[in-house]
């Protein structure tokens, strides 16, 4: 289970002020690991917060941890040329790993009143499970869904293996990044074709089992009637067109994917934003083949 604590952020001016406020300016470093019996372990070492001595990664021996600062600080200069602002940071399980989000370009309608915001997502990781990544993330103002699509000719994220030269690497990513306002062009000119293609219920059907594919569970009985009916209901949606079909399934894994405790973890955290990305891609990809 993800746990996570989110910030908000009022007029930070840098990635190293956004860390500061949210508590995630820490440092980390490698530490040998052994056995109950003694025995040193060769092929992995922990990653530990310096300033709690805590263990916030299990990693192997050749992975080069990089410190949170040295992460994103390539970002601010991305932020002054494209007008971007830090707003929301994310510390995930206990450290693990470290998100930035920043709002960047204008907003802007898909349908009447139905309006987009683009942000970019940053993510540092010291668990060895996530690397460093940046990802494209549009974002819907009714209900704060974190949108994904896989779009065609659209760079959509930059992924950096913690190595000796992953700073640097980051550095250079910059100009992949300048890319986003491509992506989310992209993303515009589809979004819009989805909102004016017009679906019945069969196509509706047929692109549930599209995305979900074939399960005659009781549990999954219950999650495809819940997607349906975010399609007809949710936030802005009126079942009838394919946008619709692609808001059901996102407001469906950001806001009701969970139950009891992890759902009331999930609605405005990290959590929804990590996970179920897969899904949404595979929903996107199904939507836009009716185009």
């Amino acid at each position: 289970m993800h746990t996570a604590t989110q910030t908000k952020f009022n007029n930070v001016k840098s990635a190293a002020e956004a860390l500061e406020v949210m508590g995630a300016n820490f440092e980390v470093a490698p530490d040998n690991l052994i056995t109950l019996g003694g025995s040193a372990i060769e092929t992995h070492r922990a990653i530990v917060r310096t300033d709690t001595n805590k263990v916030i990664g299990v990693v192997g021996n050749r992975y080069m941890p990089v410190q949170n600062t040295d992460a994103f600080a390539f970002f601010d200069a991305i932020c002054k040329s494209h007008k971007a602002k830090y707003q929301y940071g994310y510390v995930i399980n206990g450290g693990s790993q470290i998100m930035l989000q920043a709002k960047i370009g204008s907003d802007y309608e898909v349908r009447p009143g139905d309006t987009m915001q683009n942000y970019i997502t940053l993510v540092n990781g010291h668990d060895g499970i996530v690397t460093f990544q940046a990802f494209f993330t549009p974002r819907r103002l009714f209900c704060a869904n974190q949108c994904r699509g896989a779009i065609k000719d659209a760079t959509e994220s930059l992924k950096v293996r913690h190595t000796k030269t992953a700073t640097i690497k980051m550095e250079e990513g910059y100009k992949i990044l300048a890319k986003s306002m491509e992506y989310f062009e992209h993303f515009k000119t589809l979004a819009s074709e989805l909102a004016q293609k017009v679906v019945d219920q069969k196509m509706i059907d047929l692109f549930l089992k599209g995305v979900f594919g074939e399960n005659d569970t009781k549990q999954s009985a219950t999650k495809l009637e819940a997607v349906n009916q975010l399609i007809h209901t949710g936030k802005g949606n009126t079942g009838k067109s394919a946008w619709d079909m692609y808001n059901g399934v996102t407001e469906w894994i950001d806001h009701y994917r969970y139950s009891g405790k992890e759902e009331e973890e999930a609605k405005n955290t990290a959590s929804a934003i990590l996970t179920g990305v897969s899904v949404k891609e595979k929903a996107w990809e199904v939507a836009t083949s009716l185009l």
